[in-house]
């Protein structure tokens, strides 16, 4: 399919146009102690699910090493390339924590979901291309602390309020 895409986007109106493609990679590491990490949240200000950052990428090799900071495990990420460059992204892209990869028919954008980023992991994310390029970027994710089910909390505070009871009622037995 990725080169049924790639193929649809190169060949318009039985012309060959000039196509650069853009490969993105990432892997969960355990970065050198004397490495730059950059915080998701912290450095690049995207802390929660549903926000939206743009980032300038030169041409080139670019590798950042980026924890995740947030209190969210991201379940999905996902790249858009912004309009009006001559830019796809190349199907080979992959991040080895996730294990569905989609990009879009006109290969602007580059979705990976079905695994987890987790609060607290650091990867190494590179960028790979001919040309200088701008991307958006979000997040999904689920919160890292599980909610306390309301029936546990409930009986927990019966708890407490029997307890309390039965010592008070001791001490009003010894008058």
């Amino acid at each position: 399919m990725s080169a049924t895409v790639l193929t649809t986007l190169l060949i318009s109106n039985n012309q060959v146009q000039a196509v650069n493609l853009a490969l993105s990679l990432g892997d969960l590491v355990t970065s050198p102690s004397d490495v730059n990490i950059a915080g998701l949240c912290v450095d690049l200000k995207q802390c929660q699910p549903g926000d939206v950052i743009t980032v300038s990428v030169p041409e080139g090799t670019t590798s950042r090493f980026v924890k995740n900071d947030t209190n969210f495990n991201l379940s999905q990420i996902t790249y858009t390339i912004l309009p009006d460059q001559n830019v796809v992204w190349n199907p080979a892209s992959k991040f080895s924590f996730f294990q569905k990869q989609e990009i879009s028919l006109d290969g602007k954008v580059l979705t990976f979901s079905n695994g987890e980023f987790l609060s607290g992991a650091t990867g190494l994310f590179s960028r790979t291309g001919n040309v200088p390029v701008k991307i958006t970027v979000s997040i999904e994710g689920k919160s890292k602390y599980k909610s306390v089910s309301e029936p546990s909390v409930i009986l927990a505070l019966l708890g407490v309020s029997s307890l309390s009871l039965l010592l008070n009622n001791k001490g009003l037995q010894k008058i």
